[in-house]
């Protein structure tokens, strides 16, 4: 599976796909090789985040995590977070990590974990800064600022 989805990445980004009339990737692999649309598109998504997330290309390529697991990891990770998730990943079920990544996924839609948080010095440097969507797409900021 990791070596399909490196040719994925590799095609994707060489765009030859485009040379047959397809409009994606996703496209030409539903109409090629007969995926659902739905799977192409994920597939592409998956190979895609391998190529960034160094971590999880790596414990996939030896066979520590299924396609199931890099999945769902490529959901919700971040440069910051690639490496604790392939722990987690590595101790848990495919099923414990769809949990564990949906919840992820929900403390951070729901502002429990920020998009942009800083570490807070007390002495003057950095403050704590929060940043998350409210309802009907509106962003809210959170900010602590000295008084002046």
């Amino acid at each position: 599976m990791h070596r399909l989805l490196t040719c994925i990445r590799r095609f994707d980004q060489s765009e030859e796909w485009a040379r047959h009339g397809a409009r994606s990737c996703a496209e030409w692999l539903a109409w090629r090789i007969g995926l659902v649309p739905g799977a192409a598109r994920e597939k592409v998504r998956v190979a895609r985040a391998l190529g960034r997330f160094a971590a999880i290309d790596e414990a996939m390529s030896t066979g520590r995590l299924s396609y199931a697991k890099v999945r769902a990891l490529t959901r919700v990770a971040t440069a910051a977070t690639e490496a604790r998730l392939v722990e987690i990943a590595l101790a848990t079920t495919g099923a414990q990590l769809e949990r564990v990544c949906r919840r992820f996924r929900r403390a951070v839609d729901e502002g429990a974990l920020s998009d942009v948080q800083r570490d807070w010095d007390p002495s003057g440097g950095e403050r704590p800064t929060r940043v998350r969507t409210a309802e009907a797409g509106l962003v809210r900021i959170d900010a602590t600022l000295d008084p002046a």
